[in-house]
């Protein structure tokens, strides 16, 4: 399946800041439907020209474009089933635009759109066979007065709402700082996205609603500071209780690689229950000796969305402990021993996995870092014992990774697969405006053979500061 295309974007910002011009133009050729075409010139501008008129330099402008897409293809060595491949190919494309300290109460416009094409992503009942799906998102489109120095904040349209967990509400949300550190807020509207779905819909028959708190001092530092976020949230679909329940989220850093968060969503419908929840306890009790301990519970939804691409059990609720010890030797040397327990409630099958690994930092000067794994354990249905290596270089312009992945996997059945997974990335950073990324993988064993195929390009714009790019490998402290 070969598309070949042309895209054209051109920003314009005056020198005055008083108007942002895109402008959009497309072509194709190949079998891609017309009216995705349609949908991606829309996206981008609509194939012509969006205009944000306003007062000469006063507002603040910054927006990032992102075109790529995703291709797999899966065949099986057995035959038995009449199908020997299982294709995937996914095209997607986003705008997010935000204009800040518009006009003297520095309000706030934000517009996040997406476009998705999925090459086999819809059910044909009458040919047996998955046709391609489109999907248009608008992931937020929302006029803020975030009223930073005064007492009262609000937002309308639809917007993400951090400070009360993942979600997002078509209606509005209303906020009241009782100091500069303690907010208070309720919000309200319709539900554009329930836990159930994956994209961003208009749904008429479900609402949304709730209050939240949030505590954020305005005197953190970068190693010292303490945030916290409660909400209460209930959920409706055509007027009956669907969801309600209740957001905790908490992060709180002593010292320097010293921190504590903690995060929950405590259903009560139909009964009191975790959904999903986790604790996290990162210590450094010297410059060289830290640990690490976490515990962590999800649904059937999140397990679905984490499965590994080569698991083949069902979707279950599922909980896991882990402990990592980690040993900084020298400046370039750190060594991890790290402990894993897991449990699958759904038929009590359990995951333990004890790795052994070091990383390699800053090596042959400031551009590499290497790192070697080696792992043994249960995997619910197998015994396994896998060797990890991978090499990394990266410079302000460019960056690249290598990763192999060799395992040996005894099955409860009798049968002993040798997995080999491999993985080239690349990205280029062409302008602190413009940057590509791509990445080759493959996972193979004696049942199946995986190819998958990844390809990003993003562009940046506006007058708003661009952070400094890093200009070599980074100084990481986990495996």
């Amino acid at each position: 399946m070969l598309y070949l295309t042309k895209l054209i974007l051109l920003v314009t910002i005056n020198k005055s800041g008083r108007n942002i011009r895109m402008n959009f133009t497309y072509g194709s050729h190949g079998r891609l439907p017309s009216a995705i075409w349609k949908r991606i010139a829309l996206l981008f501008g609509g194939g012509g020209c969006l205009i944000f008129p306003a007062k000469s330099g006063a507002f603040k402008t910054h927006g990032r474009v992102t075109f790529g897409g995703y291709s797999s293809t899966e065949t099986f060595k057995d035959t038995s089933a009449g199908s020997t491949s299982n294709d995937f190919m996914r095209m997607a494309g986003r705008l997010h635009l935000k204009l800040s300290d518009i006009d003297t109460e520095k309000y706030i416009f934000t517009a996040d759109v997406a476009d998705k094409f999925d090459g086999f992503g819809k059910l044909n009942r009458t040919e047996y066979q998955l046709d391609p799906n489109n999907v248009w998102q608008t992931k937020q489109l929302s006029f803020a007065n975030p009223n930073s120095n005064g007492d009262y904040f609000y937002e309308v349209g639809r917007f993400p709402l951090l400070d009360a967990g993942n979600l997002s509400c078509d209606g509005v949300q209303l906020g009241y700082r009782q100091t500069s550190a303690i907010s208070l807020g309720a919000f309200g509207g319709l539900n554009p996205r329930r836990i159930d779905q994956l994209y961003y819909t208009f749904n008429s028959q479900s609402n949304i609603y709730g209050f939240f708190f949030a505590y954020r001092p305005k005197d953190n530092e970068w190693n010292k500071n303490f945030l916290l976020n409660h909400a209460l949230v209930q959920e409706t679909v055509n007027g009956e209780t669907d969801r309600q329940y209740l957001f905790h989220n908490m992060f709180w850093q002593w010292q320097e690689s010293s921190r504590l968060l903690t995060n929950l969503y405590l259903d009560m419908v139909p009964k009191t229950f975790i959904q999903n929840g986790s604790v996290n306890w990162q210590q450094s009790w010297n410059p060289e000796f830290s640990t690490e301990f976490s515990y962590l519970t999800y649904d059937v939804i999140t397990y679905l969305r984490q499965q590994n691409v080569r698991e083949q059990l069902p979707s279950s609720p599922y909980h896991e402990s882990n402990a990592a010890f980690r040993e900084q030797w020298n400046k370039q040397t750190l060594f991890e021993l790290s402990f894993r327990q897991g449990e699958r409630d759904l038929d009590h099958l359990t995951k333990s996995k004890v790795t052994l690994g070091t990383r390699f930092m800053q090596i042959w000067g400031k551009r590499f870092d290497a790192y070697l794994k080696l792992s043994s354990g249960k995997n619910f249905i197998s015994n396994d014992n896998y060797i990890t290596l991978g090499l990394g270089y990266y410079s302000d312009k460019w960056e690249f990774n290598i990763d192999e992945n060799l395992g040996t996997e005894k099955y409860d059945n009798g049968t002993t697969l040798h997995p080999l997974i491999s993985e080239i990335s690349a990205s280029r950073v062409l302008s602190q405006q413009l940057f590509i990324s791509t990445s080759l993988q493959s996972a193979s064993d004696e049942r199946v053979q995986i190819l998958s195929a990844f390809l990003r390009l993003g562009y940046r714009f506006g007058n708003q500061e661009i952070p400094p790019i890093r200009d070599g490998a980074p100084p990481r402290g986990k495996l």
